[in-house]
């Protein structure tokens, strides 16, 4: 008797070709027989296996070829569990062979499952079958891996990276095809990640300029790539090296912005919100010149046009008379001796009546997101927008009107309730919400407050917005303003039914509450 060498290997014929299982991967002693011999059959040394007192050939994917060869014989396979149904039982590797054993053997066995399968082959009329007897369980595919991986050192990254392509031919054969894809990723995104941490320690450029390349090639991951390339240490590190990497990032149309390579809309995506943060509030120009320049690259930048018109709004909130900007927004050209502080006086909607005097101190501007706007000229941030709510098709329905001015607000970036609080309001309803928000890298405190009057067929908003530290003097001003608005009755207004009523005068709500050092959380309604 001699030592067993072979090992084993599963059948897999598709159009006539072989394919070689992983099975054959499994540690001998995980195999359920414990005795082997060889006999020479048909000019070759084949191997048998002992198991439960009989013998077994055990089978090579060619000997499918002749299936004459394996009739009437008892053979041993590797087999992947296919369906059972009525007694007939598919294999992945097996597709051809119309097999069949006792139901005892699968009733513990599921779809996928990596079997030892014993019985007898026969050929009758063209068709392979097989009687099956007995079947052992054999290592999972995950075990098969582990056991491949386990035999290479860990510093063999081209032997670590064959075992991966081996993973990936073993999903072009087996049933379950994504995890053994899968399997073969993670090999080589373990075998990129030791590489760069080698290349780090030793400073040494070109494992960076591998593991890149394994990205690209193997992993098809062109951003991870990027990241790789754009370790600080590489370009301290500089030389023919650097210089390298950054022509593979070039080939790949990758721009380097703020630290780290990007494809190139990304990089302008970022020096977008970088140069738009960076604008003072009052410089109309510098944002016309950065709407400008997104439009400029509108081929390549992502929402170039949104971006550009929001430089646009901003510059239009800074100088309404920047010629330039009312272009782009498709308004007419500012007269000449026009200027912001054209705009004197109170506000008064002619349509309901309301009436909203300039904040003290402050000066008004041309509406933005609104019907007024009253800039404060001590600060590049502060501001409070008043706008008519018209249209609105139930008066009465506070709750629904409230919801939906809320949501414009929640939609901003990294939105944060402060507090929800009721107003007083004769003949209505009116509430504020203060909050917090991002914009670009700033944070900024905001207030909303919604005023409904059913009985003078109106309602109104009022925005507050200003830098964090700005929240009590920019609140202050919303509560000046806000218990100065004049909401009057429906009769009240020209053309109406005078009576007893239209004398009265109109409703002044109750000031808004100034916040707290600590605003606590929303207050229940």
């Amino acid at each position: 008797m001699r030592s067993y060498r072979l090992l084993v290997t599963s059948l897999l014929f598709v159009g006539g070709l072989a394919a070689v299982d992983p099975i054959q991967h499994a540690p001998v002693h995980d195999k359920p027989w414990k005795e082997t011999f060889g006999m020479t059959l048909q000019g070759k040394e084949r191997t048998y296996v002992v198991y439960q007192d009989n013998s077994y050939l055990l089978a090579q994917p060619e000997d499918l070829s002749d299936p004459g060869f394996l009739h009437d014989k008892d053979v041993v396979v590797a087999a992947k569990l296919g369906r059972v149904a009525n007694g007939v039982v598919s294999f992945y590797n097996m597709p051809k062979v119309v097999a069949s054993g006792p139901m005892e053997l699968w009733r513990t066995r599921i779809d996928g499952d990596n079997l030892y399968v014993f019985g007898r082959f026969t050929v009758a009329n063209n068709v392979q079958r097989f009687a099956i007897s007995a079947a052992e369980t054999a290592p999972s595919d995950q075990q098969i891996i582990d056991k491949k991986i386990a035999g290479i050192p860990a510093e063999n990254f081209d032997a670590r990276l064959a075992a991966a392509n081996w993973a990936r031919e073993m999903g072009m054969v087996q049933g379950n095809r994504e995890f053994w894809l899968v399997a073969a990723d993670n090999i080589i995104s373990q075998v990129v990640d030791d590489v760069v941490a080698k290349a780090e320690a030793g400073k040494d450029v070109a494992l960076i300029l591998k593991a890149m390349g394994w990205c690209q090639d193997l992993l098809r991951d062109i951003p991870r790539a990027a990241r790789i390339g754009s370790a600080a240490w590489i370009r301290q590190v500089g030389g023919a090296g650097a210089e390298d990497v950054a022509k593979y990032m070039r080939r790949w149309d990758l721009e380097f912005y703020g630290g780290q390579w990007r494809p190139r809309g990304e990089a302008l995506g970022q020096e977008f919100q970088d140069r738009f943060a960076a604008i003072g509030w009052r410089d109309a120009e510098g944002y016309y010149k950065l709407g400008r320049w997104a439009d400029a690259n509108a081929e390549v930048l992502p929402r170039s046009r949104e971006l550009s018109y929001r430089a646009y709004q901003a510059g239009f909130r800074a100088d309404n008379n920047h010629n330039g900007i009312r272009r782009e927004l498709g308004m007419e050209p500012a007269k000449a001796g026009s200027g912001a502080g054209s705009l004197q006086g109170e506000f008064k909607d002619t349509l309901s009546g309301i009436s909203i005097p300039t904040p003290p101190g402050w000066n008004r501007a041309d509406p933005i997101g609104g019907d007024a706007t009253w800039i404060d000229p001590t600060s590049d941030t502060a501001y409070i927008t008043a706008k008519i709510l018209r249209n609105q098709t139930d008066l009465n329905d506070f709750a629904g009107i409230w919801a939906s001015q809320v949501s414009s607000a929640q939609g901003k970036a990294d939105f944060m309730s402060i507090a929800e609080e009721k107003l007083t309001l004769a003949k209505g309803q009116a509430k504020i919400l203060r909050y917090s928000y991002r914009e670009g890298r700033y944070q900024r405190m905001a207030a909303l407050v919604v005023a409904v009057n059913p009985a003078a067929n109106s309602a109104l908003r009022l925005d507050a917005n200003g830098a964090d530290t700005e929240a009590e003097a920019v609140t202050n001003q919303l509560n000046a303003l806000f218990s100065q608005v004049i909401i009057p009755d429906a009769s009240s207004l020209p053309g109406a039914k005078s009576d007893g009523d239209s004398k009265k005068p109109g409703t002044a709500p109750t000031p808004v509450p100034v916040p707290q050092a600590e605003p606590q959380g929303d207050a229940a309604n």
